[in-house]
């Protein structure tokens, strides 16, 4: 399983998610600020960890938790034309 958290304050880049050694396994960076599904608002994108990070540090740096997931997320449009992310379930 992998931990999702969602940017929905800022791009990611330096300092802005935690370093939990070397369980960060996967960051996707939108191309800009989009509408997100899975939390049903906009994000800059989503950080995967192979173990959860803790309440704490996800308010300190302002993520979104989703929790246990094992889907894909994707980026698409929307009926509108509009750019989202959805997830896929594997």
């Amino acid at each position: 399983m992998i931990y999702r958290y969602y940017s929905t304050q800022r791009p990611f880049g330096p300092g802005t998610y935690p370093r939990q050694d070397g369980t960060e396994c996967y960051i996707n960076f939108f191309g800009g600020k989009i509408f997100c599904e899975e939390i049903n608002r906009e994000a800059w994108g989503f950080i995967e960890y192979r173990e959860p990070i803790t309440s704490e540090a996800a308010a300190e740096y302002e993520l979104t938790a989703v929790g246990e997931k094992d889907s894909k997320v994707l980026e698409g449009t929307d009926s509108s034309g509009r750019t989202v992310a959805f997830v896929v379930e594997n």
